[in-house]
């Protein structure tokens, strides 16, 4: 107990400054397994020295002994205290050792603000595979008669349109609105706006978005002008979250809201959207490279989805998952029908678990993929 207090305190009386500095200049190793793509034996080496950065950037005050001693606990308290992220990096060396390739980098770590990095942004984009971001946001206002769904379905809406945009500027990867409208089913839609993520999930999923998000504004107008002028007041309040398509998971949720004066109700409505969007915008961004930081430097959820197996089969699945590289945690969720819904948390993603599990054999069956993206994987059993 009094050497994990000693963490504690040497952490909190170290960390803070580290934390307020811009920039560290980082050497660091990593190591990648060589199978039969060398390529990615590279990037996994790459991304192991990336980490190790980040982690001697805002943990180098512990002692080594102690930080292996408590590392889940140290690790713990870096990345939630820590918003580091490497800036920049070069490859100083690689070599072959045996069937394993070691680099070492020479890495920018930065515990500044992200938001406003567009190289730092690009950056972690890379290492988490180039997410793909839904943005369903559907409008209820005054001046319209339409319905929810037949006003989105002929014009994008405005608070879609501002947070579309405002990510696009800095460097996201966005699904077309035009083909996302097409694609949805009004039920859908309406479901996912209500707050069913799971549905938002399934179609984003279908249109090979990662990450979606979905919101309602509604605007309102004041029952008579300012006093004294012709000017018309119109209040708009805006509600998004942005969940994980494979999993579910919200990993960022905003609120804005707007108010503007104008002499045409329309434009004065336009404003009020625009003011608490760009607040929507700002805060999903944000919320969005967190999680980003904090998965490509700790661990991730991954779902898996498993058909036809039988509770043998899935104890021995959990067995030799349980022992794959960067898996540390293994939850089933579900099991009924034979149907295995499992919760994975790992320092890797759900494609390079596939391709790990893809060479493991298991006695009596065969898992046959049926889907795999980063955040979730399917399987049918084969025996």
């Amino acid at each position: 107990m009094k050497k994990t207090l000693a963490v504690f305190a040497l952490f909190v009386c170290f960390a803070l400054p580290l934390i307020a500095q811009d920039v560290k200049q980082i050497t660091a190793d990593g190591v990648g397994t060589i199978g039969s793509d060398p390529a990615a034996a590279r990037d996994k080496a790459i991304e192991d020295a990336l980490r190790r950065a980040v982690e001697q950037a805002v943990g180098t005050i512990v002692e080594s002994e102690t930080a292996v001693e408590k590392y889940q606990l140290l690790s713990d308290r870096i990345y939630s205290h820590s918003s580091g992220y490497v800036k920049n990096y070069s490859v100083v060396s690689e070599k072959q050792d045996g069937n394993l390739l070691r680099v070492t980098i020479a890495a920018e770590v930065s515990t500044g603000d992200l938001t406003n990095d567009l190289s730092g942004i690009g950056l972690l984009q890379r290492r988490m595979k180039y997410p793909r971001i839904m943005v369903s946001i559907i409008e209820d206002n005054v001046l319209s008669n339409a319905s929810y769904w037949e006003a989105y379905s002929v014009s994008t809406s405005q608070a879609e349109s501002t947070v579309n945009q405002r990510m696009k500027e800095k460097g996201f990867n966005i699904v077309d609105p035009n083909f996302m409208r097409k694609s949805l089913k009004p039920q859908e839609a309406k479901a996912a706006w209500e707050g069913d993520y799971a549905t938002a999930g399934r179609f984003g999923q279908r249109l090979g978005a990662e990450i979606v998000i979905v919101g309602q504004a509604a605007s309102t107008r004041s029952a008579n002008n300012i006093m004294g002028s012709d000017l018309l007041s119109v209040s708009s309040t805006i509600n998004a979250t942005a969940v994980k398509a494979g999993t579910g998971e919200i990993i960022a949720q905003a609120s804005g809201k707007g108010t503007a004066a104008h002499i045409n109700e329309i434009a004065a409505m336009q404003e009020a959207l625009q003011k608490a969007s760009d607040q929507v915008a700002d805060q999903l961004i944000e919320g969005i490279l967190d999680t980003w930081q904090k998965e490509s430097t700790g661990s991730r959820a991954i779902a898996m989805s498993v058909n036809g197996i039988s509770t043998q089969e899935l104890e021995r699945l959990k067995s030799s998952l349980e022992k794959m590289r960067g898996v540390s945690e293994i939850l089933v969720r579900n099991f009924s029908g034979g149907t295995a819904d499992i919760s994975i948390q790992a320092k890797t993603d759900g494609q390079e678990l596939s391709a790990q599990i893809a060479k493991t054999p298991f006695a009596g069956f065969k898992l046959e993929l049926v889907e795999a993206s980063v955040d979730s994987l399917q399987y049918d059993v084969v025996h």
